[in-house]
């Protein structure tokens, strides 16, 4: 459930595969790796984070609610430090950094738990149920608990929950609550299908390419062509007058309270230190078992002939031999390992059990400090392996965390204090002419947006998006309720609505003539092309370059749905090149920023005979995109339709240690 959502949310509205899931098709050879991952962080996860409680669970014990069935808040921290492995492993440590800072996790675990809670609701109100005999079977299955490839055995796995390796009722929950989630999403996918239209489309869109010339023709290259009468000038503004309209636009005014301001009076005591420390010691601050390692990886793609992997089997044992002969494990590394961590000499940091594949996790808890591995060998590649350090599990004293407690704890009271004191101004406000007076009596300052339109920002304000958002959502006269943004709180009241309106033509006189000089430009354009392909011989695209004294540009290679270079709007404009034949013409098109585009083909190249041999993989990408798009579609309708609250006082806490 968790890769499907992950993959969920690098498909974008239109079912197209965005960057993020490119990079996961680049590194497909790693997916059983992830695969593995993903089931043992479900696993952790379950044993660490207990399952969904009701309504009346504390404040600080919960960060979602939906339909009155809360989402504890360590289930989120939980696995949005399994969401942090997960994209680690995928992209690799260095590559992860830089993406990192961009990835809400803490707001992408919200979300998947707030999605499954909304599917088990799904479920049972559909009479769904998992039975026993389920359950038995896929815990026979799971990776975790196989060994050489077969299930440990059932007095294995009643030892381990005797010992209390496995809480076994949780676990087995976990299980079933898995699978009711798989059916679910079974259910919501199931009768979408691929026609051969859409197969024969994509194929196209991945095979055919054709080459142009093409001409980028400005109003002003026709100038001296081209003479605007007032009549035209008039024409064009009663046909057009739609397009000049001005834009609603709003006045109000606002008060904000920082909470940079409000934090400089807030220190959290002591006792509230120790006490939080003590609340989270077996969970946030206890540091379970870690090592520290190095490695060289020399990489063997998936599908590599034996000669391959024996070349990089080869290379592997003469480095081996040479850290054996006394030469420096980080820099043959930096030299030698095909790895994101080579420039760190071959560094990984510190990591705990189930954190690495298997067979290089069991080398490397096997091996001492200071010890060098002999060749391991995973999906990866070879690895060669050095134990850096060791740390035993341990608790984090209080002396270690004080001051990351106390900037947390300043965090939370913060935002508490400010939410108190902004519903407080809104609770003494009755009517729009109380709003400034309550204001001043509490020494705020009250500001005036000034005229704003729907996709415009109030100047000055940090949080401008959602002012306008609350502002076009209000009545005149109307006061809001408190808005938070992420650097203050305040309270908005709507002054004023101005109409849009069309203005008189000599307001807008000058665009209104660029615009009748533009489309007769087009049409004179549209003419010349005409005659050109009629003449016989036709003409060519370098006969109208040279009547029009612009350059002719070319560009080769296009294949369906790319633009043309540093035209990105031309993508879907191009589609109809594709049905040309050679010498024939497209256009004019007027482009965004007025110029008119013609383009004549010069070679086209596209095999259809290699249809039946991809037509499969094309076909199983597609269902994949069009049923994963038609999933989160039916989800969006039951998020519509549930209850879900949030809890920001306690999600703000939540972080994750890079």
């Amino acid at each position: 459930m968790i890769l499907h959502t992950l993959f969920v949310r690098m498909i974008d509205s239109k079912g197209v595969i965005c960057p993020m899931l490119n990079v996961f098709r680049q590194n497909l050879r790693h997916l059983k790796w992830v695969l593995y991952l993903v089931a043992i962080s479900f696993v952790v996860t379950l044993f660490w984070q207990g399952g969904t409680t009701q309504s009346g669970a504390g404040q600080q014990s919960w960060a979602a609610r939906v339909d009155g069935r809360s989402i504890p808040n360590r289930r989120v921290q939980t696995r949005a430090t399994n969401l942090d492995s997960l994209y680690r492993q995928t992209y690799g440590a260095e590559q992860y950094a830089l993406l990192r800072d961009g990835i809400d996790l803490i707001g992408l675990a919200l979300d998947y738990l707030i999605d499954e809670e909304i599917l088990i609701g799904e479920a049972n109100r559909l009479g769904i149920r998992v039975s026993d005999q389920e359950v038995q079977e896929r815990i026979r299955n799971f990776q975790g608990l196989q060994e050489g490839g077969q299930f440990i055995g059932k007095e294995r796995y009643l030892e381990m929950v005797r010992q209390g390796q496995i809480d076994a009722v949780q676990f087995e929950e976990g299980i079933r609550r898995e699978i009711l989630l798989e059916t679910v999403r079974g259910l919501m996918q199931d009768g979408i299908q691929i026609s051969e239209a859409e197969v024969l489309d994509e194929f196209r869109r991945q095979n055919e390419r054709l080459s142009a010339e093409y001409l980028l023709v400005t109003p002003d290259s026709a100038a001296s062509q081209i003479e605007v009468s007032q009549e035209e000038i008039e024409s064009t503004y009663r046909i057009r007058q739609e397009a000049y309209r001005e834009p609603e636009r709003r006045l109000a005014a606002f008060l904000e309270i920082l909470l940079r301001e409000v934090g400089e009076t807030i220190e959290p005591t002591d006792e509230e230190v120790y006490a939080y420390h003590q609340e989270n010691l077996l969970t946030k601050y206890t540091l379970k078992d870690q090592r520290r390692a190095s490695h060289i990886l020399f990489r063997v793609a998936e599908g590599a002939s034996e000669k391959e992997s024996a070349a990089a089997e080869q290379k592997a044992r003469q480095v081996l031999q040479s850290i054996r002969s006394g030469e420096d494990f980080a820099e043959l590394a930096k030299t030698n390992s095909d790895d994101g961590s080579a420039q760190k000499g071959g560094d990984l940091g510190y990591f705990g059990k189930n954190r690495m594949v298997p067979e290089f996790e069991k080398a490397a808890w096997e091996l001492e400090v200071g010890e060098v591995s002999d060749l391991v060998r995973t999906q990866f590649g070879f690895h060669i392996i050095k134990v850096l350090d060791t740390q035993s599990q341990r608790v984090q004293s209080l002396e270690e965390v004080r001051d990351k407690i106390r900037s947390l704890l300043r965090f939370r009271m913060t935002l508490e204090e400010v939410s108190r004191q902004v519903k407080r101004l809104r609770e003494r406000m009755e009517g729009p002419e109380s709003f400034r007076r309550v204001a001043e009596e509490a020494g705020i300052t009250i500001r005036e947006t000034g005229p704003v339109s729907a996709d415009g920002q109030i100047e000055g304000a940090p949080n401008s998006r959602s002012m306008v958002r609350a502002i076009f959502s209000m009545e005149t006269g109307q006061i809001s309720d408190p808005i938070a943004g992420p650097s203050s709180q305040g309270l908005i009241l709507l002054r004023k609505i101005v109409p849009g309106e069309i203005p008189e033509l000599q307001e807008v006189r000058d665009q209104v003539e660029k615009d009748a000089r533009k489309q007769k430009v087009f049409d004179w354009i549209t003419e010349w092309v005409d005659g050109l392909r009629t003449a016989s011989p036709p003409g060519t695209i370098a006969d109208l370059a040279t009547e029009l004294e612009v350059e002719k540009l070319e560009a080769t290679e296009i294949s369906r749905g790319s633009p043309l270079p540093d035209l990105p709007e031309t993508g879907p404009l191009l589609a109809g090149a594709f049905d040309l034949q050679e010498g024939q013409w497209l256009g004019p098109r007027l482009l965004q920023d007025g110029r008119i585009l013609l383009l004549q083909v010069t070679e086209k190249q596209g095999n259809l005979e290699e249809l039946d041999i991809q037509k499969e993989l094309i076909r199983r990408t597609l269902l994949f995109a069009k049923r994963d798009t038609h999933y989160r579609s039916l989800l969006l309708g039951l998020r519509a339709r549930s209850r879900i609250e949030t809890n920001p006082t306690n999600l703000a806490g939540n972080q994750i240690t890079p």
